[in-house]
């Protein structure tokens, strides 16, 4: 299965550095929760990570080249999103003003932070592969109902998906079912 995700990562990033519109957006959507859960974990605000999200995803994009090795990519983005973090705290006049060793140091990440946040970006790109196995109307109500800050009304969802609102909840169980044998496969296999 590593060997899969490896040859995957590699053929994704090839693609994006075609060009390949289809391939960025479907990289961006397997690094965004590595770009979030940094954010998260550095205590920024919705603005500010939002702010970050965009600057990684377009460094990521210049920067897509010098990447040797695709399936290092979310550590890559993980630095990337890190570097820019520190970046925006130097060059906030509130953090330049209130700055002090003690505050500087918690902002820095130890090696056991910078893996678990490899492992949680390992467990995201596995379940964003997850989803993308779903057929489309299970991986758009999946989004609806628990991706989407929204929180979109069951009639909202209904129309969003082109189903019932009274088959969102069994297709939601189906959907769920499958998805959870999908990742207890996943992590067999890894």
């Amino acid at each position: 299965m590593a060997g899969e995700r490896k040859t995957y990562l590699a053929e994704l990033v090839e693609r994006c550095r075609a060009d390949d519109q289809a391939g960025w957006q479907e990289l961006i959507d397997l690094v965004t929760p590595v770009i979030l859960s940094v954010c998260r974990r550095m205590k920024l605000s919705q603005e500010e990570a939002l702010d970050i999200y965009g600057q990684v995803c377009y460094l990521l994009l210049d920067s897509l080249h010098q990447l040797r090795s695709p399936d290092k990519l979310f550590g890559y983005t993980a630095s990337i999103t890190r570097h820019e973090v520190l970046s925006h705290y130097r060059r906030s006049r509130l953090f330049a003003d209130s700055v002090d060793d003690q505050v500087w140091e918690s902002l820095t990440v130890s090696e056991a932070e910078q893996e678990a946040t490899l492992e949680a970006a390992d467990q995201a790109e596995i379940l964003m592969q997850a989803l993308g196995r779903l057929s489309h109307k299970e991986y758009l109500l999946i989004k609806a109902l628990f991706l989407d800050e929204s929180e979109p009304t069951y009639q909202e969802v209904s129309r969003r998906v082109g189903i019932p609102v009274a088959s969102i909840g069994p297709t939601r169980a189906r959907a769920l079912a499958k998805l959870k044998r999908m990742l207890l496969r996943y992590s067999k296999d890894l």
